[in-house]
């Protein structure tokens, strides 16, 4: 039985995924966004997303990762989140935004940093160019969360890290298998 399995009914758009790709999925992210939940999954496997996904953006295809995430809820609503490894020095996290029409609208480059916070996170648009640089986000233990406890309760036993925003009301919650 895979491990995702217990995770399923804390997202609708994580229970109606096909069971055939949980095997490829390494990492679940929760998110709360001011009480709007959604769910990101990471797969190891490119062919897992584009199962998943269908077409998949050129900026991800051509990304040198290992790492595929994407926000399921994204799906439904047409402006999607993908997430591969960093891409350039020092950078842990890529982020892609894509509207309906499935054009880059933004993406982010989540940084390591030694400072005061762990993360720092620099926005551009579609053209590169920078639009915030540095918004801080901290970890800490599970009282950053913001969502539901029942999501903590059900990741006893794994590794979980714990992340907040600083200048935001959105806290997060990886799950690693």
């Amino acid at each position: 039985m895979s491990w995702v399995i217990k995770f399923a009914k804390h997202s609708e758009a994580f229970n109606e995924m096909s069971f055939t790709l949980w095997p490829f999925i390494t990492e679940i992210a929760f998110c709360d966004r001011q009480g709007d939940f959604s769910t990101s999954v990471c797969f190891n496997d490119i062919a897992a997303l584009r199962d998943y996904v269908g077409d998949i953006p050129p900026e991800v295809l051509s990304a040198s990762t290992t790492r595929y995430g994407f926000n399921l809820e994204s799906l439904r609503s047409g402006n999607q989140r993908f997430y591969v490894n960093g891409q350039a020095d020092g950078e842990t996290v890529r982020a892609y935004h894509y509207n309906a029409q499935n054009q880059l609208t933004h993406w982010k480059s989540y940084k390591k940093s030694s400072g005061n916070y762990p993360i720092l996170i620099d926005r551009y648009n579609a053209s590169g160019e920078i639009i915030s640089a540095d918004e801080p986000e901290e970890s800490g233990d599970s009282s950053f969360w913001t969502g539901s406890s029942e999501i903590i309760d059900t990741a006893s036993g794994h590794d979980v890290i714990y992340l907040r925003k600083v200048n935001a009301n959105q806290s997060y919650m990886r799950v690693m298998k």
